[in-house]
């Protein structure tokens, strides 16, 4: 599509060649974009695939913070496409659909400048991720409350300090030298449910 103008690719295995995530950015088209003092966001598609059929192939716009490579995570993703590989398999890919999701994208980038002039409640920091994720472990609630005091320090007490803050941990928190991708976004699942909830979204100003 004219109005998507690639600036990056990046492709990443499960540590088998038959399975993959490539990633798209699209940051010519957002740098005005910019939820928070010194942030700029951009748009981000990712297609993961199989070549042995093991794995669906899903198909999702969203975003990503250029500074620190937060993927950031979109209560409804823009476009999100799953077909499951069988005998025949076609994606027909509307070019009305990608120049829609450009508006999306705008829409939702005014919450997020909400969130970024929005105070964060200290005492939820930790009690959100208790309540919403799926057994949360202390490592967990630790990196999350650990990161979002980073973040305060630059972009102050805030919903989009700690929004941030959930993203790095969806992105960037891993037990091992290199985070498995399937289980990126099994966590981005649980980032959904805190920004989606009532006790968070009250806090808006």
């Amino acid at each position: 599509h004219p109005e998507f103008n690639l600036s990056t690719s990046r492709y990443t295995d499960f540590g088998t060649p038959t399975r993959f995530i490539r990633e798209y950015v699209f940051d010519d088209i957002n740098k005005q974009i910019t939820p928070g003092l010194g942030d700029v966001v951009a748009l981000r598609m990712r297609v993961t695939n199989s070549y042995d059929g093991s794995l669906a192939l899903k198909i999702v716009l969203d975003a990503q913070r250029l500074a620190c490579k937060n993927g950031m995570i979109i209560p409804k993703s823009l476009i999100n496409i799953n077909a499951k590989h069988r005998q025949g398999l076609t994606i027909d890919l509307d070019p009305d659909q990608f120049s829609s999701s450009l508006d999306k994208f705008a829409q939702e980038t005014t919450r997020w400048k909400q969130w970024a002039h929005s105070p964060m409640l200290e005492d939820r920091v930790k009690t959100l991720v208790l309540k919403h994720f799926r057994e949360p472990s202390k490592r967990t609630v630790a990196y999350i409350d650990k990161r979002y005091d980073m973040y305060k320090q630059h972009m102050g007490q805030t919903m989009w300090s700690y929004f941030n803050a959930l993203t790095d941990w969806s992105t960037h928190s891993t037990k091992g030298p290199v985070q498995n991708p399937l289980s990126a976004l099994e966590k981005e699942v649980q980032v959904q449910k805190v920004i989606t909830s009532k006790d968070f979204l009250e806090m808006a100003a």
